[in-house]
């Protein structure tokens, strides 16, 4: 099944959907400005001698830009390739380009923004082919963040970009992004969810894990405003009484990512454990609510960016067999796959315990759409799995995206391998020996 795909790994070391409204001109040209500025700054913090390379070549492609307006006889053709066979008419000779350089893919691409520019899809494709091609990821968001000229109002296409922009580890950005979606869509609970998630790896990656150090007043007090934030986001759909039924037993792993936020904050001391600390206790009573022990071997959370969509997580254990909606619970292993969303934007979540050592291979089924997009070309899925999900020395999480191109069709995503125990190994404890 075709598809494209980006990952971002996040280490604690360092028919279209209706519009739901828009900002407008002068919102949309100081929004674009202020993305691209944060974006050079962020992009100079993290990788200083690559990104300004990267930007200062952009400055040449900047006036290959204007020769390119310069040379048009008028707006771009409103010729929206959303087909795979259509879209190669683009993408062939962009990455045909993109061997010779970036400079040279760029100079490509603009040729064929005079008549596909009027396409969101047309910038997401081409950016994701700049990304496949190794290119800097500033000049990747160059490309990207044009699309939110062409539909600002738009809450897919703004959750699309913003996908983008953490796969390609720019989090500030994909958090301002999904504050963004939230503004557009609030009354739906992924906008909630993307977004908690986002600020929740985020601050995990500032702060570092214990070896960092204990956090100073200055960095503790700004740690604690973050964590409440995200808290706030998660309480506020459990607590919601007028959930779409499309969305409705969400509330069960939003519930597990809560629980897990919440000890991750008392492990890395932001906050004491118990009483003065950052479960919504007044709200969501711990006795009742909070997962004792949140701990999980293989977590995997499925969610997508289209309305009124059904995409089925599906996961082949080492054991040889395979969970999913219609099979969701697994006789070997003991894991559990959530209910079936048929509408909405998901999310599937398998979740296990125990893991058996071995393989586990994750793939997706795009079993159909009410709603297809014009705008965005086809669905992304969006995918965060955990593997040792609660023990924070030795958790390590991953972010995918793919690009699903046929209904019906199955997408291999990725594995997680679950090393073997000393004692499934046979090996004795060290007392022992």
């Amino acid at each position: 099944m075709p598809m494209a795909e980006e990952e971002g790994a996040f280490d604690d070391e360092e028919d279209e959907c209706e519009d739901e409204g828009g900002w407008d001109d002068e919102e949309a040209e100081r929004g674009s400005a202020a993305l691209a500025k944060t974006a050079s700054a962020e992009a100079r913090e993290e990788e200083p001698d690559e990104m300004d390379d990267a930007l200062l070549r952009a400055s040449s492609l900047d006036s290959l830009d204007r020769q390119s307006s310069n040379g048009s006889s008028g707006p771009p053709t409103p010729k929206a390739a959303v087909d795979a066979a259509g879209r190669e008419a683009y993408l062939a000779p962009i990455r045909a380009a993109l061997q010779t350089s970036a400079e040279a893919g760029y100079a490509e691409f603009l040729k064929h923004k005079a008549v596909y520019g009027a396409s969101p899809s047309f910038f997401l494709y081409s950016a994701q082919a700049f990304r496949k091609a190794e290119a800097p990821a500033a000049l990747c968001l160059k490309i990207v963040s044009d699309v939110l000229e062409t539909s600002l109002c738009n809450a897919q296409t703004c959750r699309v970009v913003a996908y983008f922009v953490l796969s390609i580890g720019m989090a500030d950005l994909a958090v301002t992004a999904f504050e963004n979606v939230l503004t557009l869509a609030p009354e739906e609970p992924q906008s909630q969810t993307d977004l908690a998630f986002a600020r929740f790896f985020r601050l995990r990656a500032k702060i570092g894990k214990k070896d960092a150090g204990e956090l100073g007043e200055e960095a503790k007090a700004a740690a604690q405003a973050e964590l409440k934030g995200i808290v706030e986001l998660l309480v506020f759909i459990l607590r919601k009484t007028d959930i779409p039924q499309r969305f409705a037993e969400i509330e069960w792993p939003v519930l597990i990512l809560l629980s897990w936020a919440v000890d991750w904050a008392e492990w890395r001391g932001v906050f004491p454990q118990g009483e003065g600390g950052c479960w919504p206790e007044e709200e969501l009573p711990a006795a009742k609510y909070r997962l004792d022990s949140c701990k999980l071997d293989v977590f995997i959370w499925l969610g997508w960016d289209t309305d009124k969509t059904d995409i089925d997580l599906h996961v082949k254990e080492p054991t040889g067999e395979e969970v999913f909606y219609s099979h969701n619970r697994s006789a070997t292993t003991g894991a559990a796959v959530s209910r079936d969303f048929t509408q909405g934007y998901g999310p599937e979540v398998y979740t296990l315990a125990h893991a058996p050592a071995g393989k586990y291979s994750v793939r997706t089924n795009y079993y159909g759409s009410h709603q297809d997009s014009a705008t965005t070309g086809s669905t992304s899925c969006v995918i965060w799995s955990v593997k040792h999900l609660g023990e924070f020395e030795k958790e390590e999480a991953l972010f995918t995206t793919a690009r699903l191109e046929d209904h019906k069709g199955q997408a291999s995503c990725f594995s997680i391998n679950i090393e073997a125990t000393k004692a499934e190994e046979g090996v004795p404890p060290a007392s022992d020996v």
